[in-house]
C-alpha cells in the first residue's frame, strides 16, 4: 500500500463521521448533498481497497503453519497400539 492510499480503518473512520453528519440532518441542504457525495466517494474507495486486499490474499503463497500446528503427521497414541508398546 502506498502512502497515497489511505488504509481501510481511516476510510471507515471518515465514513462514520460523514454518516453522523448526514444522520443529524441539521446541516444546510448544500452541506448534506456534499456530505452524501463524500460518503459515496469513501464507500467506492473502501470497496476498491477491499478488492485489492482480497486479490493480494488470493495471490499470496500459503504460509507454513507454526511448528506443531497441523503439519505433523498423525501418529497413533500408545493406547491405540495393539502391541501395547
Amino acid at each position: 500500500m502506498s502512502s497515497a492510499e489511505p488504509d481501510l480503518d481511516a476510510l471507515l473512520d471518515e465514513l462514520e463521521k460523514v454518516i453522523s453528519k448526514l444522520a443529524d440532518g441539521s446541516a444546510p441542504l448544500d452541506e448534506l448533498v456534499s456530505a452524501h457525495e463524500e460518503a459515496t466517494r469513501l464507500v467506492d474507495t473502501a470497496q476498491a481497497r477491499m478488492r485489492a486486499l482480497m486479490k493480494e490474499l488470493e495471490q499470496a503463497p500459503p504460509q507454513p503453519s507454526p511448528e506443531g500446528r497441523g503439519n505433523a503427521e498423525m501418529q497413533p497414541s500408545p493406547e491405540g497400539r495393539e502391541d501395547g508398546e
